[in-house]
């Protein structure tokens, strides 16, 4: 992933503050998928994503990507992985760190 810029930085703050106060489903197949009840026009123009590893150990992805007509555009800006599925509060916590380090 190319490193972010600080406008991109804070539309994905601002995005995922309103994504911790929502129930995100994510879809967990071997492709990113987008992430249903996000309410993409209330995220700045980003959209949350998820996947799950098919190889061992199968870790649980969540990314946040640049959308277009209601549609990820790849590759994700930020990811971030976990042991087992994660809730929508440890999602946003887990991208959260990722955005820090990015």
């Amino acid at each position: 992933m190319p490193p972010l810029n600080s406008r991109q930085k804070q539309r994905i703050r601002q995005a995922l503050d309103v994504m911790a106060t929502r129930t995100i489903t994510f879809t967990w197949e071997k492709n990113y998928a987008a992430a249903h009840n996000a309410k993409t026009s209330e995220l700045g123009g980003v959209k949350p994503g998820s996947r799950r590893d098919s190889a061992p150990p199968h870790f649980y992805w969540v990314a946040m990507f640049e959308s277009g007509s209601k549609r990820i555009i790849l590759p994700p800006l930020i990811a971030a992985s976990f042991p087992s599925e994660p809730n929508t509060a440890t999602a946003v916590a887990g991208l959260r760190a990722a955005l820090e380090v990015s």
